[in-house]
Parts: C-alpha cells; structure tokens; sequence
C-alpha cells in the first residue's frame, strides 16, 4: 500500500543530502506515551517500515483500543466509519505481515 508512494517519493529528490535526510523520519502517534518514537534509519526500507508498524501496533495494545480511537479521532484523517471495525481490521492485517502475505494495493473502506 504505501511501498509505491514512497517510492514515488524517494525517487523525486534531486538532491542526495535531502533525500537521505527526508527518509529518516522520527515518527509519534497521539497515542503514544510521550518517551515513545519510531525512529527510521531508511523510511523506503519495507521490512522497517513493517516493523515500526509492529512496534506501533504493540503500543497501541498496551495503551488500550479505546484511548487509541480517542486520540486518533482527533486528527480528522480517517473515514467517518473507520473506528467501527478497526480492532478488526488491525488484527487481520497485523496477521498477515506476520505471514509474509501480501496486501490489498489500496485500504479497504468500513460500511
């Protein structure tokens, strides 16, 4: 889902300083406790990116579903229904990194 975005994106800086720089974000949900950062050495990297979402995905766990959908409502980014099944959603997509599977090339959208 996201490996050709960032592709895309990568390959658009003309400048090497800068694209180095741009791929190595430190990234925080609201969720998050405040001494938690996903910190990326190579954004373009899959296998990265799968394990940040991983480490991501365990916080949200240890925080709790209802404090993750509290605080990430607010950002107004997600699709009006997305909450609705988004345990699900986690849990079947979460499964399926762990099993190697690949994934739908575009989200799919809550009923």
């Amino acid at each position: 889902m996201v490996a050709p975005a960032v592709a895309a994106a990568a390959a658009g800086f003309a400048w090497e300083p800068v694209r180095r720089l741009a791929l190595r974000p430190s990234i925080r949900f609201a969720y998050m406790p405040r001494r938690e950062t996903l910190h990326f050495a190579d954004f373009a990297d899959t296998d990265e990116r799968i394990e940040k979402g991983l480490r991501a995905f365990a916080i949200a766990e240890a925080v709790g579903w209802g404090t993750v959908e509290a605080r990430l409502s607010r950002y107004g980014a997600l699709p009006a229904g997305f909450f609705a099944a988004a345990g699900t959603a986690f849990h079947a997509t979460r499964a399926r990194l762990l099993a190697g599977e690949p994934g739908p090339q575009r989200l799919p959208q809550p009923a």
